[in-house]
């Protein structure tokens, strides 16, 4: 799967908290609804932990798809998206993915270890879940979560009949 914001951003909410998969370990999230700023959108993207700002290096946080995103939804490029800690409740950001504040120690080394040992960390997230794995191609899926894939984005009942057809189900 390559790297990048999947086409179909519609129904991409403003502001949105879930849960994060980093190597089974489950982290708290918000993106959006801060200051008039969208969540992320939608896709798989690399960590790039030295491409933040002077607000990212202040505050500990982690680089993103090397600091721009294109988001199809509101047709501009944005600049500055970060893994960073939050505070309050609810979770808010602009247009970064930010981890509960309790939490934020434990993720950020995590994901720092991971790119340590595997040479590389990728953010997934789509509808229904998100994660960060070593790999741009691994699967994110968090139990008892429905998965949602690039094609069901884009196609949706298409995507879900054509996938059963190519199973055999």
């Amino acid at each position: 799967m390559p790297t990048g914001p999947i086409a179909d951003q519609t129904s991409r909410p403003e502001h949105y908290e879930g849960l994060i998969d980093v190597e089974g370990q489950k982290y708290n999230f918000g993106t959006g609804g801060m200051g008039g700023h969208s969540s992320i959108p939608y896709g798989v993207y690399p960590v790039t932990p030295d491409t933040i700002g002077p607000w990212g290096r202040a505050h500990g946080a982690i680089g993103l798809n090397n600091n721009r995103i294109w988001d199809s939804k509101h047709q501009r490029m944005t600049a500055g998206i970060e893994l960073h800690g939050w505070p309050y409740k609810p979770i808010y950001s602009e247009g970064c993915v930010a981890i509960e504040q309790g939490q934020w120690p434990a993720f950020r080394a995590q994901v720092l270890n991971m790119i340590k040992t595997h040479g590389s960390a990728y953010l997934h997230i789509w509808p229904n879940d998100a994660g960060v794995t070593p790999s741009e191609n691994e699967p994110v899926a968090i139990p008892n979560t429905p998965v949602v894939t690039p094609i069901d984005s884009l196609f949706s009942i298409f995507g879900r009949v054509l996938r059963r057809l190519l199973s055999g189900a």
